[in-house]
């Protein structure tokens, strides 16, 4: 029974640690983004797009004030066999609309059938519980689009949490 009540003091204290932008770790996949880099020039005779993806990064349970914490793999995908994608943003808001971070400074490609990600750590906390992304990218107009989801996770002693996103189209041809 005393090891029952050390484990449970132990993982309530840890969901309100607080986190800051120092302590937090790259993005898997961003740190080598840099060699990912293509010329603006380049894409401006291609069809370009938007697309919206929600994602979490706490979830609220039995009340507003009780809140999870979720790591968020979030996965860019090419589905075209032979043609190059460009991603040229990747804007992270928190839940009331501010930027919280841009992912792409300079546009990247991403290779055919290829899938880049970003994770959110689950002690950032920054997006809250109505984050989202906005990605700009560019394609040849007659190639499929870009794939956008998100995996969400997160557990806490003996129960688990997951669920899916997926990205929607706002505005193919942006001027």
């Amino acid at each position: 029974m005393r090891f029952f009540l050390i484990y449970l003091i132990l993982v309530l204290g840890s969901c309100n640690e607080k986190v800051t932008n120092k302590d937090i770790i790259p993005p898997l996949g961003v740190s080598d983004w840099e060699n990912r880099l293509v010329t603006q020039s380049n894409l401006d005779s291609l069809s370009s797009g938007q697309t919206y993806l929600s994602v979490y990064s706490e979830i609220y349970i039995n009340t507003e004030k009780e809140r999870i914490p979720l790591g968020a793999t979030i996965s860019i995908k090419n589905p075209n066999r032979n043609d190059t994608i460009f991603l040229t943003s990747a804007e992270y808001f928190e839940t009331s609309g501010k930027l919280v971070r841009n992912y792409v400074k300079s546009p990247i490609y991403v290779a055919p059938m290829e899938t880049i990600e970003i994770v959110i750590e689950r002690l950032d906390k920054e997006g809250g519980s109505g984050a989202n992304f906005l990605f700009d990218w560019r394609k040849e107009k007659q190639i499929f689009d870009p794939i956008f989801e998100c995996l969400m996770l997160s557990s806490i002693g003996n129960r688990s949490f997951s669920f899916s996103t997926h990205g929607h189209n706002l505005v193919t041809d942006i001027p």
